[in-house]
């Protein structure tokens, strides 16, 4: 191993490794992205590919942690994930380019916290973040729906809180303020 490896992982520099759970739920995703029919995978097949996690998982937990009736959100989710696509299905399903920014989000996230590897729970956080899929939009606006005493800032602290809550080493996440009030996309 190289010696610089550990000063990098403790400094923050390497890369996260994408965890097998995370690598177990993009395949979900694909499957279930292949049953739809369309020729991608989305973010929308991610999250509804976070129904396959046990109920006790970090993030099938701070999601229910949130204010919103699941339920009835995923009904919805899955009627707009349905799209007709009419093009020919490849082996082998493409990531969407916003997936792919907020895996890479993920991964920033996983290692400015200086952990080894991407869990879901960091692909859950940088959804809510970038807000633009239509995971996050249709869950904000349930959201603010269900709880008009709210502003699309409480839903921010209640994902970071569900964050905080319920990962793996049990302290604050490290995120820029940019984060929580524009969505990291128009950063990039």
């Amino acid at each position: 191993m190289n010696p610089l490896t550990n000063i990098f992982r403790w400094l923050g520099i390497g890369k996260a490794r994408d965890s097998h759970e995370l690598t177990t739920l993009l395949q979900e995703a694909e499957k279930l992205a292949l049953s739809f029919p369309v020729d991608y995978i989305g973010v929308e097949h991610v999250f509804l590919s976070f129904r396959s996690l046990s109920p006790d998982h970090a993030v099938s937990r701070a999601l229910a942690a949130m204010k919103v009736n699941l339920a009835a959100f995923y009904v919805d989710l899955d009627a707009k994930a349905r799209v007709d696509v009419n093009r020919p299905i490849p082996a082998k399903l493409p990531l969407t380019p916003r997936l792919t920014v907020i895996l890479d989000h993920a991964r920033k996230t996983a290692r400015l916290n200086k952990h080894s590897e991407v869990q879901c729970i960091h692909l859950l956080y940088s959804i809510g973040i970038e807000r633009k899929s239509l995971p996050a939009s249709l869950l904000l606006k349930r959201f603010i729906d269900e709880n008009p005493q709210y502003t699309s800032m409480q839903f921010n602290a209640d994902l970071f809180t569900g964050y905080l809550a319920f990962s793996d080493k049990g302290k604050a996440p490290v995120w820029r303020m940019s984060d929580v009030y524009d969505g990291f996309l128009t950063e990039n």
